[in-house]
């Protein structure tokens, strides 16, 4: 038999991943895609990662079952996890702390171990509530002061223009274009 030396485009194909064409689908794409996705990795890094286009991703996930099955799996597996620790963290929970001391020929002298409590975090319970009760009202509503430009404070100005007797009409129309006032309320 002849040897043959092999062409730029056999050489470049075993290099890929897996066997075949660049992004051919293969069981090892399909394991790391379930890993990828444990990591919280986006679409858009998974395709990086194996080198495709986000459309061939998309066509995988709609098309081949075992890869959305993979990558669904991934994402739901993290989710619970993060979910169960901050749920933990939210409550508050015991744990197990083992200590070892040893003298100074590093001889183990003694072990003690310690059952110690983590007291239940205030903001985890509220990050935890408003993600799963924001109909009984625990949505975290942001407080902040906006400012314009020329250093008029929006909330304190909006405050103020409860009472439109101290304004003139000229100012209140400057209001209600900036959305400081309602039209439909009369004072």
């Amino acid at each position: 038999m002849v040897y043959r030396r092999p062409t730029h485009r056999e050489v470049k194909r075993e290099a890929s991943l897996g066997k075949g064409r660049p992004g051919t689908l293969t069981p090892e794409i399909i394991e790391q895609a379930y890993k990828l996705a444990l990591l919280g990795c986006t679409d858009k890094q998974i395709a990086d990662f194996f080198k495709i286009k986000i459309d061939k991703l998309n066509y995988w996930k709609v098309n081949k079952d075992e890869f959305r099955d993979a990558l669904s799996r991934g994402k739901i597996e993290a989710d619970m996890k993060v979910a169960e620790s901050l749920y933990k963290r939210a409550c508050g929970y015991r744990y197990v702390e083992k200590k070892t001391f040893k003298n100074k020929e590093g001889v183990t002298i003694r072990q003690v171990i310690d059952e110690k409590e983590m007291p239940g975090d205030v903001h985890a319970a509220l990050r935890w509530l408003n993600a799963r009760q924001r109909e009984l009202g625990w949505l975290e509503k942001s407080d902040i002061n906006i400012h314009y430009n020329n250093g008029i404070d929006v909330k304190y100005l909006t405050e103020q223009l409860k009472d439109r007797s101290k304004f003139t009409d000229d100012e209140l129309e400057m209001a209600l274009k900036l959305g400081l006032l309602d039209a439909s309320t009369n004072n």
